[in-house]
């Protein structure tokens, strides 16, 4: 029996369907889990702290496509028994084969395209290429991504790198001691390196002691400073005035020191600010010697100032621990 072009069609969209309806159906699920996938695999491989745009959108926005078209199908599906046309192909299939007299009124299709002869596209082939399309439109999208963010990552560990020995050699020539830095080829740090050095102390010291003078610098991912942070020892057998007598002239001689580092700022002024404020000052009386106390401050510029003095509960005050005051002054948007 010759078929008509339209005939044809109709078999071959029936016989797919229910293969094309699952594959899509199953394709938008990949679509989704792959594209979370390589977001994931871009912030654990390449640090990124943002979802890959282009990526995700275009997996959400295939999720939604093909899950529309594998509903419709489902349901075109469903419709078949129920359409004139094919009902009248399949009377047409019964009455010119040898069909069991229950048969009909409607048969399956993949009988009606053997009977004709009509060539179906494999199903599993078609479930196969519906379900990997989107992880291999989503690949030709990652794999460039990826490529830039493996550059851009290696560019940020020499910059970052160059910083920190630059700041050490400072901190080196200034006489510090001790001078340790932390290493970008080690891991990675979002939001920058510490490198750190004892202007007094150090050496042998596990702890902080009274006579500790520590200086510290963070340099972020593009060699820039971005804090510097220094530690005082308080020695608490003396008087507070003499603490802080002692506190003003070490932060003024750490100052010194690090005002050298010849790496840019990030933003701000970071050796302007007072490191001993009032207020800091004037807090100090009614908790020296067994009481933490802290103040902060901002500066026009909006490099912050937080002065801290850490110590200990008198009762719990022991042998090895030791009283002390630390300066972080930070540029406005050193986190970000």
């Amino acid at each position: 029996m010759l078929l008509e072009p339209r005939e044809i069609q109709l078999i071959r969209m029936y016989a797919l369907a229910p293969a094309l309806a699952a594959g899509c159906l199953g394709a938008a699920a990949v679509s989704v889990g792959a594209g979370l996938a390589l977001c994931a695999a871009d912030a654990v491989f390449f640090y990124a702290r943002d979802a890959y745009f282009p990526g995700i959108a275009t997996a959400f926005v295939m999720a939604v496509v093909l899950g529309t078209i594998g509903v419709t199908l489902v349901v075109v599906n469903r419709r078949r028994d129920y359409d004139p046309a094919w009902l009248d192909l399949c009377d047409k299939t019964l009455r010119a084969g040898p069909f069991s007299p229950n048969a009909g009124p409607s048969l399956q299709p993949m009988v009606v395209a053997r009977f004709h002869e009509v060539p179906v596209i494999p199903v599993s082939a078609v479930a196969a290429g519906a379900i990997l399309l989107p992880p291999a439109i989503l690949l030709s999208l990652f794999l460039p991504h990826y490529r830039a963010q493996a550059r851009a990552l290696e560019e940020s560990r020499q910059l970052a790198t160059a910083g920190l020995e630059s700041v050490a050699e400072t901190l080196e020539d200034g006489g510090c001691t001790d001078v340790w830095y932390s290493d970008p080829n080690d891991y990675h740090a979002y939001y920058g390196y510490t490198v750190s050095g004892y202007l007094q102390g150090g050496e042998e010291d596990v702890f902080i002691t009274p006579e500790t003078v520590k200086l510290s610098a963070v340099v972020d991912n593009h060699g820039q400073l971005i804090e510097v942070d220094y530690i005082v020892g308080v020695d608490i057998e003396k008087s507070l005035e003499e603490n802080l007598d002692r506190a003003r002239t070490q932060l003024e001689q750490g100052r010194e020191v690090l005002r050298d580092i010849e790496i840019p700022t990030k933003s701000g002024d970071l050796f302007a600010p007072e490191l001993l404020p009032d207020e800091f000052a004037e807090k100090m009386p009614g908790v020296y010697p067994y009481e933490n106390t802290y103040s902060w401050q901002e500066e026009a510029d909006g490099v912050t100032v937080s002065t801290d003095y850490y110590t200990y509960p008198e009762e719990e005050y022991g042998e090895y621990d030791c009283a002390y005051i630390r300066v972080a002054v930070s540029c406005p948007d050193a986190w970000e």
